[in-house]
């Protein structure tokens, strides 16, 4: 059974450990998860109740210790599994990437010269921006220690953006050369 980013990011959480929907919701925004997922605050409850119907997720309610009633989700073994199977599928069978930026080039010729010259750097400003920001979250998450998998997700966006800042450069050159 085919399961949505959504579900998949959720069931992610939760095989770390057993929370409830505020504890997730904590971690979403602690881990800048809406940059790289679906998820959004509206829909965590949503999708916590699908996983629950499709039998990945089982929720207890336990007492805190002010005494008030709390819904705890814990993934199940069916869950590990949709999640084992669904992460390998990410690995080969993911959507083709779009970038805006692609709909821009496509009508660049709309542009003089000038004009475009002006975009395309700006275009490397940003990507330089965004690789130093990148950079600086890996150091930050090497220092605290946090795990590989959470450093990749800042390590890889850096290849993305050198290789963008590397065809922009070029690109560059192709303008300045047609004038």
């Amino acid at each position: 059974m085919k399961i949505s980013n959504k579900e998949i990011a959720l069931l992610g959480l939760l095989n770390e450990k057993p929370m409830h929907g505020y504890e997730i919701e904590q971690e979403v925004y602690n881990r800048d998860m809406r940059f790289w997922t679906e998820i959004s605050l509206s829909s965590i409850y949503k999708v916590l109740k699908k996983l629950e119907a499709k039998g990945y997720v089982r929720s207890k309610v336990r007492l805190t210790t002010n005494n008030v009633a709390q819904k705890v989700d814990t993934i199940t073994a069916i869950g590990k599994k949709a999640l084992r199977e669904s992460i390998a599928k990410l690995f080969t069978e993911f959507d083709h990437h779009r970038w805006e930026v692609d709909l821009a080039i496509s009508n660049l010729n709309s542009l003089s010269g000038d004009e475009a010259e002006i975009c395309i750097n700006a275009y490397i400003v940003k990507m330089e921006e965004l690789l130093k920001g990148y950079g600086e979250l890996q150091k930050y998450l090497v220092v605290n220690g946090c795990k590989a998998f959470r450093q990749a997700l800042a390590i890889r966006p850096q290849f993305l953006y050198k290789a963008e800042i590397e065809w922009a450069k070029g690109y560059l050159k192709i303008i300045k050369e047609a004038k």
